[in-house]
């Protein structure tokens, strides 16, 4: 075997399938990479069977459960690369990284790469995932062995490598930027009729101008900044402003359909139609909070947004990306979400020209 990419703790998801099986089915056509992830207990056959749903040549395997036994997981891999023994591990982010890391110690394997996510130890630290401090300084050691260590690395984005160097040193381990793209879902030429059918099926107007957030619930996307942009947006009279959210309901879904019942939408789809839904839409929302997991980053959702012909609405400092609308000129930038904003429709030609833009994504 000449290569095994390796996860852990990653669940099924349309991440995964975009970031991993996508990315797996890719490498030489998929010849000679075996794809083997490690999952938690609890749900285990569920998700395997949802793992399996995606590639059915996934090896999944039971993990130790829990941040504090993670490292327990090296008996997994330890057996794992005796049967296999394969010329290269590549591990997606740090906790695969690092097993990979302790097998290439004894000889189990001669390379290892790393494909870096973001910057795990900030992401813990600004967003409370882990609160121990002596956890928190074991994750910082452990990043900075997988970035100065491992044989070749992989990044999001040149402000994750950034990062790295200054906050680990600087390392000439050759470095190679794969930022995070649309599943094969979003890979599809644009029709205007295609787009009527959406925005009717949803009963917005030719009128209507929608902004669309796809929501994970997590901190780092700060929809708080969606609540105060659109409150302000609508409080200056754009009654034709509607807001078309995609994710599971929560308080903030809640308060807002309470309080804009004829301007906001709200859906928890299936990965695979959430691309139907899109096509509805005028605008993407990406306006983040300042911090260093946002500065480095690389949404997927940004190329998912692109790829259904909305322009996007996006903060200052997100990654790569800032940069990339104001050079491409796909959207707007966003300094004050107090600040007013005058948003029209974009016409078919415009929104085709972003459906191909997003196709130049890495």
């Amino acid at each position: 075997m000449n290569m095994i990419y390796l996860t852990v703790n990653d669940g099924p998801s349309g991440v995964f399938k975009s970031q991993v099986v996508d990315k797996v089915s890719k490498m030489v056509n998929g010849e000679g990479v075996s794809l083997v992830s490690l999952i938690p207990f609890r749900s285990f056959w569920r998700n395997r069977k949802l793992l399996k749903g995606m590639s059915s040549d996934i090896l999944v395997i039971p993990m130790f459960p829990g941040l504090r036994l993670w490292k327990l997981n090296l008996i997994q891999v330890f057996f794992l690369l005796v049967v296999k023994r394969p010329k290269v591990v590549q591990g997606r982010n740090i906790m695969a990284t690092f097993l990979a890391l302790k097998c290439r110690g004894l000889g189990l394997v001669k390379t290892v790469y790393f494909d870096g996510r973001g910057a795990c130890y900030e992401e813990m630290s600004e967003y409370k995932m882990v609160t121990g401090k002596k956890q928190l300084e074991d994750f910082y050691s452990v990043e900075k062995k997988c970035v100065l260590e491992s044989d070749m690395r992989f990044s999001v984005s040149e402000a994750l490598v950034r990062y790295w160097n200054k906050e680990f040193g600087y390392s000439s381990i050759p470095t190679k930027i794969v930022p995070c793209l649309p599943s094969s879902l979003f890979r599809f030429p644009l029709q205007e009729e295609k787009i009527e059918e959406a925005r009717l099926s949803l009963g917005y107007s030719k009128e209507s101008v929608v902004i669309s957030f796809l929501s994970g619930g997590a901190a780092w996307q700060s929809a708080h900044l969606l609540k105060a942009f659109f409150e302000h947006q609508v409080g200056l009279g754009k009654k034709d402003l509607h807001l078309l959210i995609l994710g599971k309901s929560n308080e903030l879904t809640d308060y807002l359909i309470e309080s804009y019942p004829e301007n906001v939408r709200s859906f928890f789809v299936k990965p695979e139609n959430v691309p139907s839904y899109l096509l509805a839409a005028d605008f993407g929302f990406m306006v983040r909070e300042k911090s260093i997991t946002n500065l480095v980053s690389s949404p997927v959702k940004f190329g998912e947004y692109l790829a259904c012909g909305l322009k996007i609405l996006i903060g200052r400092d997100l990654g790569d990306y800032s940069d990339f609308v104001i050079k491409n000129d796909c959207g707007f930038i966003i300094d004050n979400v107090e600040k007013a904003l005058s948003l029209t429709r974009p016409e078919f030609n415009e929104k085709n020209r972003l459906n191909k833009l997003s196709l130049k994504i890495g």
